[in-house]
């Protein structure tokens, strides 16, 4: 797949001292957010807030383990749409209690909303992270006329490590998964501050402590390097305040799959790597308008 220029500020390969602390600095998020504890610190407040106040919240396991776990909001008209929300910490942090706080905006657009739980590294690997997530929408698919919700309209929201994992939903060939699973059975993703080319990760110290990716595996991993299995459109979404290798990030997916789908991308001024999950939780922020347009969208 093509990709676009690598940043300029990016150390040649070979130099591994200089690539280990150029990555550590360029993706060590909580360090270039000085006020970051304080952000998840609210969320997690503002979200057990919103669960006290959700009397119609339910909580489902999509599979055996504990940590195969979501929270369903339904919404309050039956046939609705269905929205899978994955978080993120790096595949290696936070859970899904910590994000409630996003759906006081999905209810007020009378969406249904699953905000999934999985395992966490390094206990596991991206790759079995990878596996939960399509079984997560495996679960929904046959659960969601049960539900309340149209098992024909079902989307994926994902932030951070949760980007990765929703462009990754796009790129599984679900009739390999099981027969009675349509080819299209993600309608459209969304990816905030993703990561679709594992590479550079892989080159983290910081953060490969905990993945043990290797450059094979990486490749394997990456969603900017293997094309889609539908037309599902892809809206990306990354703070005008995050690092060049975030930016680049989204260029590499938008460069590799534009041929493909179609990709779109809203703007984020004045967003960090996580002021831009309080714009998905605002209705009136052009994020939140823009994924609920491509919900909204007719094929």
């Amino acid at each position: 797949m093509k990709l676009p220029p690598a940043p300029d500020s990016r150390p040649a390969a070979a130099d591994t001292a200089a690539s280990a602390a150029y990555y550590d600095s360029q993706y060590n998020n909580r360090l270039r957010v000085p006020h970051a504890p304080e952000l998840l610190a609210s969320w997690t407040t503002q979200s057990t807030q919103v669960r006290a106040a959700s009397p119609r919240l339910r909580e489902f396991g999509y599979g055996a383990p504990a940590s195969e776990r979501l929270d369903f909001f339904p919404a309050s008209s039956r046939g609705r749409p269905l929205v899978m929300f994955i978080h993120g910490g790096y595949w290696r942090s936070l859970d899904k209690d910590d994000f409630s706080f996003i759906a006081p905006a999905f209810a007020q657009a009378d969406l249904n909303l699953a905000v999934v739980n999985y395992s966490l590294a390094p206990e596991v690997s991206v790759r079995h992270i990878v596996q939960q997530m399509i079984a997560a929408l495996v679960w929904l698919y046959r659960n969601a006329k049960a539900l309340g919700a149209d098992p024909r309209n079902i989307h994926v929201v994902g932030h951070s490590a949760g980007g990765h994992l929703s462009a990754m939903m796009l790129a599984v060939l679900w009739k390999q998964v099981a027969q009675d699973l349509p080819r299209q059975l993600v309608k459209s993703a969304v990816a905030m501050s993703g990561l679709f080319d594992m590479r550079p990760i892989a080159s983290c110290p910081y953060l490969n402590v905990d993945l043990k990716l290797s450059q094979p595996e990486a490749v394997a991993l990456s969603p900017a390097l293997m094309p889609p299995a539908s037309r599902s459109p892809l809206l990306l979404a990354v703070g005008s305040e995050e690092s060049p290798e975030f930016h680049w990030q989204t260029s590499a997916i938008e460069t590799a799959w534009s041929g493909h789908t179609a990709v779109s991308r809203v703007a984020q001024p004045g967003h960090n790597h996580f002021t831009i999950c309080e714009a998905l939780a605002e209705p009136t922020s052009p994020l939140f308008a823009a994924v609920l347009a491509q919900i909204n969208a007719k094929d």
